[in-house]
């Protein structure tokens, strides 16, 4: 008996098999790095000697050369685990012809990582993914087979049909439907349970510590995510152009849209995602909804913003102090102009959020590490051994909620949200036992509101 065990690195994870001393007996890995390449990322997977793997090169350069940067990330790293998983177990002859239901199965268990024990190794491994993270991996390699390898018929492959029966929206509604199922695929048992919500009390707990403590750039995030129920990805693509009149003086819009210029965290969900300059001109990326959303502000909001952009972000005495800010200002921060008109700031296009050290476009794990710290001084809870939970998101739930004790019906909610439809707004309603107590009082109110009295 054996054991294989995993040793993370800066370019991937190196697996090792090791005898019952403990010596070394087998050390592979699958590594890799993404390098900028003519206004592209181009990604490159390497074994430990530095041979480039073309087969995964191919796909994930060529074959989704034209998908967005987080559908390659996720790509990417799927593939460095499947080629170390070929190696660690010699499966080099095997995989060309398409993995075998016991090749699958230890495929999985790989996959599934974390600490157990078996027949012929041990395996403790540092990492442990869920069963819908290993079912998009699976996903990959079935696609990686069926466009490099022109393999459909493997056991990655079979499918099984199933009916089953959906619950939809807040109204209870159900619906049967007949589905395919691949049969690989681990079985995920679905809870229906949002992400946890900010309360009203604990949003403005947030607010002050932020004003006693942060940023007006950091007031404004948040309350752009719960007042006006942004995501931060919406939030972090923001740009200079992006404010604008209505023929209301005390309203303000903001477009919501996707750029060429745009780093994958700043990207809109649901948007038109461009490749391409000349796309900003076509028809479907001048198309509401489809290629560009609006929320409309408060002037109070609008003015929040005006302050920031022009007293903290482009306040020249602090501007000549650092030529660093400057240069990155002036370099790094700009972003595409769509619409090539004069903004309310009357300069060129930039993105409206930056870090405070190096005046770059704000980046969304820089914004996570920063809301961690501000959940853990507000007091409110964390799960501190995975990444499940959306913190910023929670800001988004917020405001859904908000809306549905307002009285908002379904329909007017996935407007709100900017939902296509309303069969995914349902994910949105999370009460607690505070919010069915307040729900019952109100009903009872309005019992006793309209029952007549009694004579």
């Amino acid at each position: 008996m054996g054991s294989i065990t995993s040793k993370e690195t800066v370019l991937g994870t190196i697996y090792e098999k090791r005898n019952n001393a403990g010596d070394v007996l087998q050390q592979v890995g699958s590594i890799g790095f993404v390098k900028e390449c003519n206004g592209r990322s181009h990604f490159v997977i390497t074994d430990l000697l530095g041979i480039r793997n073309n087969k995964a090169s191919h796909y994930l350069n060529i074959h989704l050369c034209d998908s967005s940067y987080k559908v390659k990330e996720q790509a990417f790293s799927a593939l460095k685990l499947f080629f170390s998983f070929i190696d660690l177990f010699s499966l080099n002859k095997n995989f060309v012809r398409g993995f075998n239901d016991q090749e699958v199965k230890s495929l999985k268990q790989f996959l599934k990582g974390g600490i157990r024990k078996g027949t012929i190794w041990d395996m403790d491994m540092n990492t442990t993914r869920s069963n819908k993270t290993i079912s998009i991996y699976l996903g990959i390699y079935r696609d990686f087979y069926k466009n490099t390898l022109n393999i459909t018929d493997s056991s990655l492959h079979k499918k099984s049909t199933l009916q089953i029966t959906n619950g939809d929206g807040f109204l209870g509604h159900t619906e049967k439907k007949v589905i395919e199922r691949y049969d690989s695929n681990p079985r995920t048992k679905r809870i229906n349970k949002a992400p946890k919500y900010i309360k009203l009390s604990e949003y403005e707990k947030i607010v002050t510590l932020i004003n006693n403590k942060y940023t007006l750039r950091d007031h404004i995030i948040v309350k752009l995510m719960y007042e006006y129920g942004l995501r931060i990805g919406e939030v972090l693509g923001l740009t200079l152009e992006d404010i604008n009149p209505t023929e209301d003086d005390q309203i303000f819009s903001l477009t919501l849209r996707n750029r060429v210029s745009d780093k994958y965290w700043q990207h809109c969900k649901n948007l038109l995602i461009p490749q391409y300059i000349y796309q900003y001109s076509e028809n479907e990326y001048l198309t509401k909804k489809i290629g560009y959303g609006i929320v409309y502000i408060h002037y109070e909001m609008k003015e929040m913003l005006e302050e920031y952009i022009e007293e903290i972000i482009w306040d020249e005495r602090l501007l000549s102090k650092s030529k660093k800010k400057k240069e990155n200002l002036f370099l790094k921060s700009k972003s595409d102009s769509i619409t090539n008109e004069e903004n309310l700031f009357n300069k060129d296009n930039y993105y409206i959020f930056l870090s405070h050290l190096q005046y770059l476009p704000l980046t969304q794990g820089g914004w996570n590490k920063l809301l961690r710290n501000i959940f853990e001084e507000s007091g409110l809870k964390l799960d501190v051994t995975t990444k499940k939970d959306n913190l910023s998101h929670r800001f988004r739930h917020g405001f859904a909620m908000n809306k549905v004790k307002e009285g908002l019906t379904e329909i007017e909610l996935a407007e709100a949200l900017r939902h296509s439809g309303t069969h995914s707004v349902k994910t949105y309603y999370n009460p607690d036992e505070e919010d069915y107590i307040l729900l019952l009082k109100k009903q009872k109110e309005s019992w006793n509101t309209n029952v007549p009295p009694t004579t």
